[in-house]
C-alpha cells in the first residue's frame, strides 16, 4: 500500500506517468499536465507532500544566483507549474523556464560540514602533481591580504617573501542596476593612495563590503591566512599601480591556492551566506507511480552561464588561469581542477564529467603545459571573451592580458599583434561577427584599435573565428607598426626572466596599429557591373541559398541581401561570390565605394574586403 503523502497535483502527474508508461513509445512526449497554479502552491504544499518537496528542490537548484532565487519566489510574478513525460523523464515547467530531473545539503553555506568540505577538496588536490605544476611561478603577488581574526585583516607587501598559500577572489563590483563607484561607501571600501598606509595596519573587515567580508570569513575557514582581491590589493586612484598589477594577474590567478569564483551574486554588496532555499525541507526518497523521483541540477556549465559573473570580460582569465576553483553558487558549492570536477553532495560524494576527462576549464592551462598547440585554445577564449561586457572599454586588452601572456610564454617565437598573432594572421585576420546572436547594427567601434582586429568591435559583440581556414602560399605577414609605449619595468630584481620578457611583449602587441602583409589582391567588382535587387537572383525553386543567374549569365552584376548583409558578386560566365558584411550600416557606404574596394586573399577560400587606400599596390 503507497502510504506516501501525495497532494492532488502529484496523482495527476502519477496518472500521465501511468498513461505515458502504457500508451507512449520511450521516446514520445506528452502534452502537458498543471499540476498547481503557481510556484508558490507548489512551495507551500512542499511542507507535506514529500513529491513537491523534491520538485521545489529541482526548481531552486537550477537558479544559479541568491537574486533569481528571490525571483523565484515573489508572489507577484506566479505562473503555473506544468509537468510532462519526455523520453520517459519528468520535466516542470514555469512559464517559459523548465528545470527537473534526495539528497541534503547544509542550509546554511557557512556550516562546518561546508568548510571542512573545501578544506578535503584543497589537501586533496595537494596531492595531484599535474594541479601543483600549472602554476606560473613561485612569486606572491606584490600585496595580500592577512587575515589576522573574524573581524581584522591587514595589508601586507609580500612580493619578495615566499610564496604563501592565498585564496584570489573572482566576483562583480558593481550593482547592474545602479552604478555604485561613486557612492561614498563604495569608494571608501576601496584600496588608495591616501589610506594604503593606514590598511598596512590592522583595519576592521566590516569596513569593507558585504562579499568581499563574507569571502575572507570563507578563506579563514578554510584554513587559509592570505586573500587577494583586487579592489584590496591594488591601488585603485594609481594608474601605475593599475598598469602594472594588471600585467600580473596570470601569476596571481596561477599560483593562488584556489580561485574563488562567486557565481551566487551579481555585485559585491550582496552576502554570500544566504539560507540555501533547495535545503529548507529534508527531502525523503520519494516514488510517483512506482518510480522514485529525484531533483536534478543543472550541469554547472549552464548553471554558469545564468549569472552576471559569467558575463563579465575579467571574469574568465581569472577562471580559465586558475588550476584550482572553488565555485560558489546559490544552493551547492562545486570543485574544479586539473585533475577532477566535484560537486558539494550528499554521501556519496559525486564526480564530474569523470576521472579520465580532463576539466574544460583548465584546458588552457593544460595545453599550455603539454606543450601543444595553443591556438585552438585562443580562438575558444576569444570567442567567449568579445561576448562579454566590461565597465570600462578601454581594459579590452589589459583583461585579457593574462591569458595573452600564458599564450607568448608557451609560444615564445609568436607575436601578439593587437589580439591577433603573427604565427596564424590569416587564419585570425578571418574572423567574423556572429550574427545569429549579434544585433546586426553595430554600435561605434573602439578608439585606438585596428579595424582589422576583432577588439575594435563593440563590447558585447559575439564573434566566430573561422575553424575552416585553410592556408594559401601567397599570403605572408611582413611586420608590424605599433603607438608608443612605456614599458612597466619588473618591480624586484629576481623576476622570472620569461615571464617579464613576455609581458613586455604582450604590452607591445596590446599598441599595434597596422600590420603589413603580401598576398594576391583583385578589385571587388568589374568596371561595368551592375547593381542589381536579391529578389532578382535568388532562386524560388532550389534549395535554401541557392541563386539563378540565367537573366544575367553574361553579366557582370552585385547585390546586397539588406537583412543579413550578405554580398553577391557575380562574374559573367562564372561561379559567384559571396561575401559577409558584419554591420548593417556600412551596407549603403559599400556600395557607394563598391568600385573602390579590393579583395586580399588570406586563405584557400577566404578573403579579406579591403579599401584600395590600404593597398601598396595591386592588380
Amino acid at each position: 500500500m503507497d502510504r506516501q503523502a501525495k497532494c492532488n497535483g502529484c496523482r495527476r502527474i502519477e496518472a500521465l506517468v501511468r498513461y505515458c508508461d502504457e500508451k507512449l513509445s520511450a521516446d514520445a512526449k506528452s502534452t502537458p499536465v498543471r499540476f498547481h497554479h503557481s510556484y508558490s502552491e507548489l512551495s507551500t504544499c512542499a511542507k507535506h507532500c514529500s513529491s513537491c518537496r523534491v520538485m521545489r528542490q529541482a526548481f531552486i537548484q537550477n537558479q544559479a544566483t541568491f537574486d533569481q532565487v528571490k525571483e523565484l519566489e515573489e508572489t507577484t510574478r506566479q505562473l503555473p507549474v506544468w509537468a510532462t513525460v519526455d523520453h520517459r523523464k519528468l520535466r516542470l515547467l514555469l512559464g517559459a523556464s523548465s528545470g527537473i530531473g534526495g539528497e541534503s545539503l547544509a542550509n546554511t553555506a557557512i556550516e562546518d560540514q561546508v568548510c571542512a568540505q573545501i578544506r578535503n577538496w584543497a589537501q586533496d588536490c595537494d596531492n595531484h602533481p599535474i594541479c601543483g605544476n600549472l602554476s606560473s611561478s613561485r612569486r606572491n603577488p606584490t600585496r595580500l591580504i592577512k587575515i589576522l581574526s573574524d573581524s581584522q585583516v591587514q595589508i601586507v607587501d609580500s612580493r619578495l617573501e615566499s610564496l604563501v598559500p592565498y585564496v584570489a577572489l573572482s566576483y562583480c563590483w558593481e550593482d547592474p542596476n545602479k552604478r555604485m563607484s561613486t557612492h561614498k561607501s563604495v569608494k571608501e571600501s576601496r584600496t588608495m593612495g591616501n589610506n594604503l598606509a593606514r590598511r598596512k595596519l590592522p583595519f576592521p573587515i566590516n569596513a569593507l563590503r558585504k562579499s568581499i567580508q563574507d569571502a575572507i570569513h570563507v578563506a579563514k575557514r578554510a584554513g587559509t591566512q592570505y586573500i587577494w582581491i583586487d579592489s584590496i590589493c591594488i591601488i585603485q586612484d594609481s594608474a601605475e599601480d593599475w598598469m602594472a598589477e594588471a600585467a600580473l594577474m596570470a601569476e596571481v590567478y596561477s599560483n593562488a591556492y584556489f580561485t574563488l569564483c562567486l557565481v551566487a551574486v551579481a555585485h559585491a554588496d550582496a552576502p554570500l551566506m544566504e539560507a540555501r532555499e533547495a535545503w529548507r525541507y529534508p527531502v525523503e526518497p520519494c516514488q510517483l507511480n512506482g518510480r522514485n523521483l529525484s531533483a536534478l541540477s543543472l550541469p554547472l556549465r549552464d548553471l554558469k552561464q545564468r549569472s552576471r559573473w559569467s558575463t563579465r570580460a575579467w571574469t574568465l582569465q581569472e577562471e580559465r588561469l586558475s588550476p584550482r576553483i572553488l565555485y560558489w553558487t546559490s544552493q551547492r558549492m562545486y570543485w574544479s581542477c586539473a585533475t577532477q570536477e566535484l560537486t558539494e553532495h550528499g554521501s556519496p560524494q559525486r564526480q564530474w564529467p569523470g576521472p579520465d576527462q580532463p576539466s574544460m576549464t583548465q584546458s588552457f592551462l593544460q595545453a599550455s603545459y603539454d606543450g601543444i598547440d595553443l591556438h585552438p585554445y585562443w580562438m575558444d577564449v576569444v570567442e567567449d571573451y568579445t561576448r562579454r561586457n566590461l565597465t570600462k572599454s578601454s581594459d579590452r586588452f589589459p583583461a585579457l592580458s593574462g591569458l595573452a601572456l600564458k599564450y607568448q610564454t608557451s609560444e615564445d617565437d609568436d607575436e601578439y599583434l593587437a589580439g591577433l598573432w603573427r604565427n596564424t594572421i590569416g587564419l585570425d585576420l578571418g574572423w567574423r561577427v556572429d550574427l545569429s546572436t549579434t544585433r546586426h547594427y553595430l554600435s561605434e567601434r573602439a578608439d585606438g584599435i585596428p579595424s582589422w582586429s576583432w577588439a575594435s568591435l563593440p563590447l558585447g559583440t559575439s564573434m566566430k573565428m573561422n575553424r575552416s581556414w585553410v592556408a594559401c602560399s601567397s599570403f605572408e605577414f611582413v611586420g608590424f607598426e605599433n603607438s608608443e609605449l612605456t614599458a612597466i619595468k619588473p618591480r624586484v630584481a629576481n623576476a622570472t626572466t620569461l615571464i617579464d620578457d613576455g609581458i613586455h611583449k604582450v604590452q607591445r602587441g596590446a599598441h599595434v596599429t597596422s600590420i603589413t602583409v603580401r598576398g594576391r589582391v583583385r578589385p571587388l567588382l568589374r568596371e561595368n557591373s551592375e547593381l542589381r535587387t536579391w529578389s532578382e537572383v535568388v532562386s524560388s525553386h532550389g534549395p535554401a541559398g541557392s541563386f539563378s543567374f540565367a537573366s544575367f549569365v553574361d553579366r557582370h552584376i552585385h547585390c546586397v541581401e539588406p537583412h543579413s548583409g550578405q554580398l553577391l558578386v557575380h562574374e559573367a560566365h562564372k561561379k559567384e561570390i559571396l561575401y559577409q558584411l558584419d554591420d548593417l550600416k556600412v551596407v549603403s557606404r559599400i556600395l557607394s565605394k563598391a568600385n573602390e574596394l579590393v579583395c586580399l586573399e588570406i586563405g584557400a577560400q577566404t578573403m579579406l574586403l579591403l579599401e584600395r587606400s590600404a593597398v601598396t599596390q595591386w592588380g
